[in-house]
């Protein structure tokens, strides 16, 4: 995707797995329109096929008294979509005919070539494939047809047969590294989403030193617990990463599949503490007469820690440079 163009955006092609797309488009309609013409939609005023002649008014493909309709052509002129409206084009702004006005409502009055005058209500004028120049009343809006094109095209064009993928590929890092064990690095990068999506990183748990697959659901999380959280127009990209002890929440994910399962959980526990305490509860019991003893990173590593302690109850708090704290309760009886 390129800093700069003389344009806004080009698809490779009516079906093709190539588009070039201005960094500052990508959170308007015009990534939705080029990724329209990517999975097979035309211009709704396109002539296709080289075809000049337009597309006739109607929807209907009987008449009343149930026969055919043989004025009907909306699965064969123009943008080859029967749900969307015939049109020649829409342009905004004064000295361009057809035109819209600033509150994208049609004004011009042109006719088919049947005679027959346009009726353009306003989902027309923002439907997101429209116009490729009515920049400011296009939408995301799509018609239900447009989406089973989409839908035929993603299932039968060879160059998107090839780039498909599953949605478990969404919950995988396109750049950085996890740790696993051994001494913390400067070289080991973080985790590092795509941009787009609305993220939660949730608390999870239990000891996953590399990130679960995405169809186990073994482990526990707590949605009201994030840990981290990203924006679907995030432009921070170093900040949609996966922390440890979290599991990921992709919001546009779960509403298109009704699904609220946090993926991948992420649980390592293999990196050495940075510090913590020990705090002893004198009377042998969880009340306030404790004695707290603060521990540096040699203190709280230290593996005598325990066997040097005498007989009590204790909380024994380690501390990790990521911010999480691990809590171990210890009873020791006899100096055992």
């Amino acid at each position: 995707m390129p800093y700069s163009s003389e344009f806004g955006a080009a698809a490779g092609g009516i079906g093709s797995n190539m588009t070039i797309l201005k960094l500052s488009k990508l959170s308007d309609p015009t990534a939705t329109h080029e990724l329209g013409h990517n999975l097979g939609l035309y211009h709704t005023r396109a002539k296709t096929n080289g075809s000049s002649n337009k597309e006739h008014t109607t929807r209907e493909e009987t008449l009343s008294d149930g026969s055919i309709n043989l004025d009907f052509n909306a699965k064969t002129a123009d943008d080859e979509v029967v749900d969307t409206a015939a049109n020649t084009a829409f342009r905004q702004g004064p000295g361009f005919f057809p035109f819209v006005e600033s509150d994208c409502t049609y004004s011009g009055d042109e006719q088919d070539e049947l005679g027959v005058p346009y009726v353009i209500i306003q989902e027309d004028v923002i439907n997101n494939m429209s116009d490729a120049y009515a920049f400011d009343c296009q939408s995301a809006y799509l018609t239900p047809g447009q989406g089973h094109r989409m839908r035929e095209t993603i299932q039968n064009d060879n160059d998107l047969i090839v780039a498909a993928t599953t949605v478990a590929s969404l919950y995988e890092p396109y750049k950085g590294e996890y740790y696993l064990v051994g001494p913390a690095s400067n070289q080991i990068k973080p985790p590092l989403f795509q941009p787009g999506f609305e993220y939660k990183f949730v608390e999870c748990c239990c000891n996953y030193p590399q990130p679960a697959d995405y169809y186990d659901t073994s482990y526990t999380f707590n949605s009201m617990n994030i840990l981290n959280y990203a924006a679907a127009d995030e432009t921070d990209y170093g900040a949609i990463s996966h922390p440890n002890h979290s599991a990921i929440l992709i919001t546009e994910v779960e509403d298109a599949l009704g699904n609220s399962f946090a993926r991948k959980c992420y649980d390592n526990w293999n990196r050495s503490p940075s510090g913590g305490m020990v705090t002893r509860f004198n009377d042998g019991t969880f009340n306030t007469n404790v004695t707290v003893t603060p521990k540096d990173s040699l203190g709280i590593n230290n593996q005598s820690l325990i066997n040097d302690l005498p007989s009590g109850l204790y909380t024994i708090d380690k501390e990790y440079d990521d911010g999480a704290t691990q809590q171990t309760v210890l009873l020791k009886q006899n100096n055992e």
